[in-house]
């Protein structure tokens, strides 16, 4: 199994560190003291979709203060020809001034009746590395959960932001502003 990786743009690195804490309900936040320096707005800047062990797991850098969380959102064909569709957050899980290390994880392969939204899925690994899907990930701002940042790629990227990839549901934020990368790999 290959690792994929992009870089989708390079990072500019501020001075200053920003406190942060959790909310009791799990949310990242920030402290109210940071550098202006450090609060340009969200940009994804680095993807890496990695599938084995009947696990997707998606590591993600955006750069800016006001990243929250994050979503993936995926759509494919299943074996038996079934139009799929899977949302799933994306959780911070390092952050500094300049960097945000956000992370998913979705177990991959169980049955379409078994499928748990935002946990698990019936693509295969053999999906995520085939380039048959295709995804829309997004990050979202601190504190308002406004949408900071969004990029799609994969299979059909222009099916899915103008309407018309079959079987396809419309994700839970817009993709008008979406950047458009090349498939990873």
């Amino acid at each position: 199994m290959r690792q994929l990786a992009f870089i989708l743009s390079t990072a500019i690195a501020c001075r200053t560190s920003s406190p942060s804490d959790t909310t009791s309900d799990g949310a990242h936040q920030h402290s109210a003291i940071y550098s202006e320096e450090c609060a340009r707005p969200p940009e994804i800047t680095f993807v890496e979709p990695l599938c084995r062990d009947g696990v997707a797991r998606f590591t993600v850098q955006a750069f800016g203060l006001s990243v929250r969380d994050g979503m993936v959102f995926q759509v494919g064909t299943l074996q038996d020809g079934t139009p799929w569709t899977d949302t799933y957050p994306l959780l911070i899980t390092a952050v500094s001034c300049d960097m945000n290390v956000l992370e998913a994880s979705l177990a991959v392969g169980v049955p379409p009746a078994d499928a748990v939204a935002g946990e698990s899925t019936p693509f295969a690994c053999t999906d995520y590395e085939g380039g048959t899907l295709t995804f829309a990930m997004a990050v979202f701002t601190f504190p308002d959960g406004a949408l900071g940042d969004c990029i799609v790629w994969g299979a059909d990227p222009d099916g899915l932001v103008s309407g018309t990839l079959s079987g396809s549901e419309s994700p839970p934020f817009d993709l008008s502003a979406c950047r458009y990368q090349e498939p990873p790999g």
